[in-house]
């Protein structure tokens, strides 16, 4: 059932994030903050580590792209205009392995701003819950497109220092605008 996404770990310890298949020649995307100088595996949901190639990155929108030399399945990314504030959203995901274990974990939500942290417009806000590993993995909206990919959270510790206000389930996901220019001309 969950074919379409991977595990990307890097060679250090403790060091993994999420990734999604978006063709079917082996292309997948994945944070560029969890892959940047550093050897990739891409662990697939049979547990198989497989060597990938960034094939391609963009440090500002914190994308990268992968491959792998496998056919794979593939989700289906939507168009910007799909995108709306209040739209019930999916994050799926590897968070924080050592702690949560290896299988996949699923939450709920719904997008709170299309502008992201600092006034960011290639990102949206949302709330469902996240944590380290859930970075670069698919945000999946109604009828299971993706609709951003999850890149950070508010410090909720930092915030709570400097705002003496405790305010928690606020993270980020670069949007679909963004992967979609992201992914112009990558193949099948």
């Amino acid at each position: 059932a969950f074919s379409q996404l991977s595990r990307a770990e890097s060679f250090f310890p403790d060091s993994n994030a999420t990734g999604f298949f978006v063709s079917g020649k082996g292309h997948l995307v994945t944070a560029y903050h969890a892959v940047e100088n550093r050897k990739v595996s891409v662990v697939m949901p049979d547990n198989r580590a497989i060597a990938a190639e960034v094939v391609k990155f963009n440090k500002e929108a914190d994308l990268a792209l992968l491959k792998i030399p496998e056919a794979t399945p593939f989700l289906h990314v939507a168009l910007p205009d799909y995108i709306q504030p209040g739209l019930e959203i999916v994050t799926i995901g590897y968070p924080m392995m050592s702690v949560q274990g290896t299988s996949v974990k699923i939450s709920r939500g719904i997008i709170n701003s299309l502008i992201g942290f600092h006034e960011d417009k290639n990102s949206f806000q949302f709330d469902a819950a996240t944590a380290r590993g859930n970075s670069g993995g698919p945000v999946i909206g109604p009828g299971g497109l993706v609709v951003g990919v999850v890149n950070g959270k508010l410090h909720t510790t930092k915030v709570l220092e400097r705002t003496k206000e405790w305010i928690v389930n606020v993270n980020y996901a670069i949007n679909a605008a963004t992967l979609n220019q992201f992914l112009e001309g990558v193949e099948g």
